[in-house]
């Protein structure tokens, strides 16, 4: 009777093992690895642990030494190092223990999913940047020898302002003055004669060249005694080159010539003092003023 309970209990026992569960996560330590605990230590305290874990995301655990004195838990899908800064025996196994256990309760990391494709994105090129506008204005103060008269070339200084409605285009209007002298053995005293000119015109740029074509007007005084004066109409060709320079002030030099309808005489006590013909040629140097190209 006694032989009959024995059998029974072995066999109790036996099938008991065969249905328990496999454990999960099993640790598994690479053979001769170096750890400060040992091995059965972590596989109690993971055990221990594992009884209240809602589940296994990773049935196999591989626990091992790395480099720094830090052990790595890692699963096929995921990985962590636990640093143990000097620490070893059971106070070890436990960091250890409780790394590999929030890693293998963890749930499987889902398939990896291409991101979606982003939505074309329209790229629009980015105007120039635009240049600071060139003031409308202009203004230059030029002198140069002028001819025309008999007495031969006079200084003539001349100041102008100018209005460019385009970039290329500058309306302007110039005022200068010049003074000529004669004596002849005829007159009693020498002839005095003040002449303002009056230019104004249009100008077309072409780079730093000018092109300018407009009317004349030349008043003028004479004085010998009596006085004399009159106005010359006419019109004017010229020409000017501009000097790129300092900030907004520009040299420039410019060459023209006044074409007018009559040719003029002077005349005192009946005898022509000074003469001037239907060319009048001129030169200038000067500044000229502007904001932005001139």
């Amino acid at each position: 009777m006694q032989a009959l309970v024995g059998f029974v209990l072995e066999v109790a026992l036996r099938s008991a093992g065969r249905c328990q569960a496999p454990v999960c996560p099993s640790v598994r330590v690479a053979p001769g690895s170096a750890l400060p605990f040992g091995a059965d230590d972590l596989e109690r305290l993971v055990r221990m642990r594992m009884r209240d874990a809602a589940g296994c995301g990773c049935p196999i655990v591989d626990v091992g030494p790395v480099a720094g004195g830090a052990i790595a838990v890692s699963c096929p899908d995921r990985r962590a190092e636990v640093a143990l800064e000097g620490r070893t025996g059971q106070e070890a196994a436990r960091m250890v223990a409780i790394v590999l256990i929030d890693l293998a309760s963890a749930p499987a990391a889902a398939a990896a999913q291409p991101p979606p494709a982003s939505p074309p994105v329209a790229v629009l090129a980015s105007p120039p940047a635009a240049r600071p506008a060139a003031s409308r204005w202009s203004f230059r103060l030029s002198a140069g020898p002028a001819w025309g008269f008999s007495d031969g070339a006079v200084l003539e200084p001349t100041a102008g302002a100018g209005w460019s409605p385009s970039p290329r285009v500058r309306l302007g209007i110039d005022l200068g003055f010049a003074r000529h002298a004669a004596s002849t053995p005829k007159t009693a005293a020498p002839v005095a004669l003040d002449a303002v000119p009056l230019r104004a015109g249009v100008g077309l740029s072409l780079g730093a060249a000018r092109l300018e074509v407009g009317a004349t007007l030349r008043g003028y005084r004479a004085r010998a005694g009596t006085v004399q004066t009159g106005l010359r109409e006419g019109g004017f060709v010229a020409a000017s080159w501009t000097f790129r320079g300092w900030s907004s002030l520009h040299p420039t030099l410019s060459a023209g010539v006044d074409i007018y309808a009559r040719p003029l005489e002077v005349r005192v006590d009946e005898q022509v003092a000074l003469t001037a013909g239907t060319l009048a040629p001129w030169l200038a140097a000067g500044l000229a003023w502007s904001r932005g190209a001139p």
